[in-house]
């Protein structure tokens, strides 16, 4: 688990976060119209549905999304009540989540989601009256056992290197037989039903990188972050590494390997 530690916010920013968190719970409206039941016609032959009983109590959130399939409004449950953000109250509790989001703290190890997330486990406690932590003491409680730690290696297109060296947060090495050997091992023992395919990557790698430049870097990240949000984040690293180093990593430097659980 990351220590409590790495997460961490000015107290002038905690205030003013928290204060806004607080508007927001006491501007909550309860029981809107989420759904208009006219504009669903009864289709005759369904048999089934899904009822209330169906439903873990108190764990449903949902959305109304506007023509750009981005999020316009937020409804939750307490105590068989729905209480709902939308119009300003919504923009508010976004401003608020995307504030927290952009904190150095948070940045580069907590998405978005997870802290708008967070923001509503935490709205839904203060109506219940269970919430004993402020706004940001909550979304920083939980942010530590959300993460872990992963190094992320991207191969440099035909980049020979006599020895390590860094170049700011990046480390630039030799990618190794026995290394490429240690995770075709690691996953075949993750998922042995996998083993030939891993067997055949394995091979491929070492035809393409061993012996050869990679770059690499630790990053503390939520585990289940989408591995597209998460290259993403790597690449703005690399950017300018590649850049540097090699033309052809640029254009050909396309694998990204993930060697955090090995």
């Amino acid at each position: 688990m990351v220590d409590q530690g790495t997460f961490d916010i000015h107290p002038d920013a905690k205030r003013n976060f928290d204060e806004k968190a607080n508007l927001l719970a006491t501007s909550l409206t309860p029981d809107p119209q989420v759904f208009d039941g006219s504009h669903f016609p009864i289709v005759p032959h369904v048999t089934g549905s899904i009822t209330t009983d169906d439903i873990v109590p108190e764990s449903s959130v949902w959305s109304r999304m506007d023509h750009s399939e981005r999020e316009s409004a937020r409804y939750f449950e307490v105590d068989n009540h729905v209480f709902s953000l939308e119009g300003e109250t919504y923009s508010a509790f976004r401003r608020l989540a995307e504030s927290m989001q952009r904190a150095a703290a948070l940045r580069d190890k907590i998405s978005l989601d997870t802290v708008m997330e967070l923001l509503t486990d935490w709205l839904r406690a203060a109506r219940k009256g269970q919430s004993t932590l402020s706004a940001t003491e909550f979304v920083l409680s939980k942010c530590p056992d959300m993460v872990d730690e992963y190094t992320v290696l991207l191969p440099l297109y035909d980049l020979f290197i006599e020895e390590p060296f860094e170049v700011g947060r990046v480390l630039i090495r030799t990618v190794t037989e026995a290394e490429i050997d240690k995770w075709v091992a690691a996953w075949t023992k993750e998922h042995p039903q996998g083993a030939e395919s891993f067997k055949q990557s394995g091979q491929r790698w070492k035809r393409d990188f061993q012996e050869k430049a990679a770059a690499t870097i630790t990053l503390i990240a939520r585990a289940k972050e989408s591995l597209r949000n998460r290259t993403a984040r790597v690449r703005g690293c690399f950017g300018d590494v590649a850049r540097v180093l090699d033309r052809g990593a640029r254009a050909r430097s396309s694998v990204l390997l993930d060697t955090s659980r090995v």
